[in-house]
């Protein structure tokens, strides 16, 4: 209780540093802890048991909580109470599952042809997790090269026989009458309650647990009931897998939650799968040498990867951390170093960056080790590349040595000129991600996957969105490109090509125009209303207001809706009117005397707010030279002024 009462940290809503546009993931375990807890807030701490009872439930990582709210994960779990603050443990550790929160529900005003379905439902989520680094220091990575060996492995909890329940072992801990997601019961939380109160991170350390005695009984040879528990352990992992996969085309979900829910599924298949199987290889090997196969229980790991998509040429990929796991019966094992490859691809490409193939490195004593300086040489625009990292190992004093690969890694795109390539790369990684798992997707799947090419294309770091992208705003999208907003129920990628045509060339603008970066993230880009909203919002205001939104009709350009003395109007701005790099769009704003007051669009519960400000008090700052007054005029029919008329 001392030891652990000295690692814990109480913290006051303090972010965890990540940043979204270099990289997906998010950091959990920045710092290399032993079953530390570290909570949001202030208050007192009540230890109720020892530091076994949290090794025995989540390892030897630490799980941060940001923020306040309130958590309750049963015995043995922490409990925060969002108005006392205190943390509890209590002992032992439980055989049944926690009991949640409910969750919150987003409530969204049915305004107009706004509306929310009423499957959604979700509440925001405060505990960040790093993709790829859910990785329990122990777990199948012994044998010489990890740290299994001296690692205290734990069994799960005794139910009364000295061996783990049937029901303790199945997802949900849901009995005969079937899985949670298809049938609820009184007190089983749901998959999207597991996902929001992000009681599946909690729920995959039991697993940890039980794969852990696994490897404690395997080396020991007590084969009793060890393949009811690999059966079951499989069993557990795919309805997971399952569950995550449902989540993800099933639910709008936040952008917070859904990088957690990558972060869960990534640990499931790179580690707790491929641990699995070792061990299923090996109680075969032990219970049926003359039929079991001659593999090694070997297997090298891509268990974190930090970035992946568009990337120019020379920037550093990655980072790449991999992780060697053995099965429980390997005594010693030798591991070369350890070098990436370039999975399939053109002649020219793989010739022109055959140096990245030639970096080596050697494992630790963890059995870890990370690749963080890999770079292309040249670009491979506009093909998608992934990787894969070999190694030799050698098993005992045996000439017995394999060559063993890693699974591929998630794709790259070199570009070697940003301005032309940015825009179809970045679409290419999205439909890639979007259509990953079949060819017509639902449009819930593109929006959690949406959300976060967001992100990354405006520069915003996940745990410090400056504005984030609502479900008004995702409405609005889909209805000025195929007439159908939220109720659109499915998505092919002929569709999507054309959705992102027309909203990636905006994008690029925004992220690379640093005024217009500045302008998106404070609103005054509004963006995402259509002619008809604009025009309702303005015919309220004074003459000279205006609302610099996307045009519906014309890929990547902006439309200036204002009042005028004769009513709304429309003006599509044209390249002459930022043609040079000693004019911007501020600049042409700032020049004509129709443009007086920009209104600025915020989102407060669901509900879009507007506020009006003087142009020059908020403009000014990017004026590249004194603004000069202009004079134009409306010509023939387009539905856009293509000039401006005279006062």
């Amino acid at each position: 209780s001392d030891s652990l009462k000295r690692a814990m940290e109480v913290q006051n809503d303090q972010a965890l540093p990540s940043r979204i546009d270099d990289d997906f993931s998010n950091l959990l375990f920045p710092e290399p802890y032993e079953n530390e807890f570290s909570m949001g807030g202030s208050g007192g701490v009540n230890l109720g048991a020892s530091g076994d009872t949290m090794d025995a439930m989540m390892g030897s990582n630490d799980v941060r909580f940001m923020g306040s709210g309130s958590y309750d994960f049963g015995g043995g779990l922490p409990h925060m109470d969002a108005a006392a603050r205190d943390v509890s443990f209590s002992a032992p550790p439980p055989t049944q599952p926690a009991q949640m929160l409910p969750s919150a529900t987003l409530q969204q005003p049915q305004n107009g042809s706004h509306h929310t379905p009423a499957s959604l439902s979700y509440a925001p989520s405060n505990l960040v997790v790093e993709r790829g680094n859910l990785m329990s220091n122990g777990l199948g990575s012994g044998a010489g090269v990890g740290s299994g060996a001296g690692t205290r492995l734990l069994a799960p909890a005794d139910t009364g026989s000295g061996t783990p329940s049937r029901s303790e072992w199945l997802p949900g801990h849901a009995d005969s009458e079937g899985p949670p997601h298809k049938k609820q019961r009184s007190g089983v939380a749901t998959p999207l309650e597991n996902l929001t109160n992000n009681q599946y991170l909690f729920l995959l350390r039991q697993v940890e647990s039980k794969l852990k005695y696994l490897r404690t009984c395997l080396s020991q040879g007590t084969m009793e009931n060890i393949n009811i528990y690999l059966v079951e352990l499989r069993q557990v992992l795919e309805e997971y897998a399952k569950q995550f996969l449902q989540l993800k085309n099933e639910h709008f979900l936040t952008a917070l939650d859904f990088n957690n829910l990558l972060s869960l599924e990534e640990y499931i298949h790179s580690t707790l799968l491929p641990q699995l199987a070792l061990y299923e290889l090996e109680y075969e090997q032990i219970t049926s040498p003359d039929t079991a196969s001659p593999n090694l229980a070997v297997h090298l790991a891509l268990v974190h990867q930090g970035n992946a998509g568009p990337i120019f040429k020379d920037k550093p990929l990655g980072p790449f951390t991999l992780r060697l796991l053995t099965g429980a019966t390997l005594t010693q094992i030798q591991g070369g170093p350890v070098s990436p490859e370039i999975v399939e691809t053109l002649p020219r490409i793989k010739k022109q960056n055959s140096g990245l193939e030639k970096v080596q490195l050697h494992f630790e004593s963890s059995g870890t080790l990370t690749f963080s300086d890999l770079k292309f040489k040249s670009g491979t625009f506009p093909h998608l590349i992934s990787f894969r990292f070999v190694v030799a190992v050698q098993v005992g004093l045996q000439n017995h040595r394999r060559v063993i690969e890693s699974q591929p890694s998630q794709p790259f795109v070199s570009m070697t000129n940003t301005g032309s390539q940015w825009k179809d790369a970045a679409g290419m990684w999205f439909r890639e991600e979007v259509f990953r798992d079949g060819q017509v997707v639902t449009v819930r799947r593109m929006w959690n996957y949406f959300l976060l090419h967001y992100l990354k294309a405006t520069k915003q770091e996940i745990n410090n969105i400056k504005r984030d992208l609502t479900l008004l705003d995702f409405d609005y999208l889909l209805k000025a490109k195929f007439q159908v907003g939220l109720d659109k129920k499915m998505i092919d990628a002929k569709e999507l090509q054309v959705f992102w045509d027309w909203i990636g060339p905006s994008l690029k603008k925004i992220r690379y125009q640093k005024h217009l970066l500045w302008l998106f993230e404070n609103g005054y880009l509004v963006c995402f209303i259509d002619r008809k909203e604009s025009e309702t919002r303005l015919a309220l205001e004074e003459v000279g207001t205006f609302i610099v939104r996307l045009s519906e009709r014309l890929n990547g350009e902006f439309v200036i809706s204002y009042m005028h003395k004769s009513g709304v109007r429309h003006y599509l701005i044209q390249p002459s009117d930022h043609a040079d790099k000693t004019k911007t769009i501020v600049d042409f704003i700032g020049e004509s005397p129709l443009f007086l007051s920009i209104l600025q669009m915020t989102t407060q519960n669901q509900t879009r707010v507007f506020y009006r400000h003087e142009k020059d008090k908020v403009l000014s700052k990017y004026y590249r030279k004194v603004p000069k007054k202009t004079k134009v005029r409306r010509q023939g029919t387009n539905p856009y002024d293509t000039q401006l008329p005279h006062d």
